[in-house]
């Protein structure tokens, strides 16, 4: 997944919930490395889900590219606005981000992003339920979605 500037938390949150149905899921660049580092990897019968609304960096655009080069499918999630990073895609969902604030809205990407996941893990049918299945046990046995601890009260 890539994801730069507004983009980047719901590229992000794609990352999040996408990890639960598939493995070898990358966010770009991961915490520490490099574009160069993450992004050689990249394969053909790799799918490379690139988020970019407005005001798209250019290493978003140089990403895709090198994607595209590398034999990778690329679905783009954009706004209408998208012109020179689309043409790299294979795929492209545009969505409506324009809102009465001086803040773009998120809500059309978010719930894009939704759909593509159950669209996913439909597809993927019984072997989601497996890894779900793995996934918690695990999580169970490192104790990381346990109950938070009872809160600590001030003394007086």
């Amino acid at each position: 997944l890539i994801g730069f500037r507004g983009s980047h938390p719901l590229a992000e949150l794609a990352t999040f919930w996408l990890k639960y149905l598939k493995q070898n899921v990358t966010f770009l660049p991961s915490g520490w490395m490099t574009f160069a580092e993450d992004a050689i990897d990249m394969a053909p019968g790799d799918t490379v889900f690139a988020i970019g609304l407005r005001r798209r960096a250019s290493a978003f655009r140089s990403l895709l590219q090198n994607a595209h080069e590398q034999g990778a499918a690329i679905l783009l999630l954009t706004d209408l606005s998208a012109s020179l990073s689309a043409r790299y895609a294979d795929v492209v969902v545009r969505c409506h981000n324009r809102s009465t604030t001086i803040y773009d809205s998120l809500a059309s990407a978010i719930s894009m992003i939704n759909f593509l996941r159950g669209a996913l893990a439909l597809r993927q049918g019984e072997e989601v339920r497996g890894r779900l299945e793995r996934i918690e046990a695990l999580a169970d046995r490192l104790d990381t979605i346990g109950a938070p601890p009872p809160p600590r009260h001030a003394k007086a």
